[in-house]
């Protein structure tokens, strides 16, 4: 899991990979941020999640000045994701800046590269051969 916690071992509280692995949303924020819109964080409720650790994930959020909103669809069904559906609703009401992270007339190589570089942190994007002919596909 992104917190460094084996699966048999998600039973048991623990703070510090709640901690470890949001680095990992926080990751996931910044993205969406890129794109002018406004993240919502939807925390997947599971079993055996503690108060202390959702209020740790809670609380990164609103230190952070992000939405968050806990779902619970596993447990109640739709009802579970109200919150989240009332979140996104109140986001839609407010203007949005999208943007594209390249200008739309820039080759594709260009919009890969600024994709591998922006989003995933990559520095140099080699095409393959196959790579290669299918964007030379893409371009006919």
């Amino acid at each position: 899991m992104h917190g460094g916690v084996a699966k048999d071992q998600l039973q048991h509280e623990n703070i510090e990979a709640v901690e470890a692995g949001l680095v990992n949303l926080e990751r996931h924020v910044n993205n969406i941020k890129k794109y002018g819109v406004e993240p919502i964080v939807a925390l997947n409720a599971f079993i055996h999640d503690t108060p202390s650790e959702t209020a740790c994930v809670k609380q990164w959020a609103k230190d952070n000045q992000v939405r968050i909103a806990l779902t619970e669809v596993w447990e109640k069904g739709g009802e579970g994701g109200i919150e989240l559906a009332n979140q996104v609703f109140d986001v839609m009401q407010e203007p949005q800046n999208f943007k594209h992270l390249y200008e739309l007339k820039q080759p594709l190589e260009a919009k890969i590269e600024t994709i591998v570089k922006e989003i995933y942190g990559g520095s140099k994007v080699n095409f393959s051969s196959k790579a290669q002919k299918q964007l030379k596909q893409f371009k006919e």
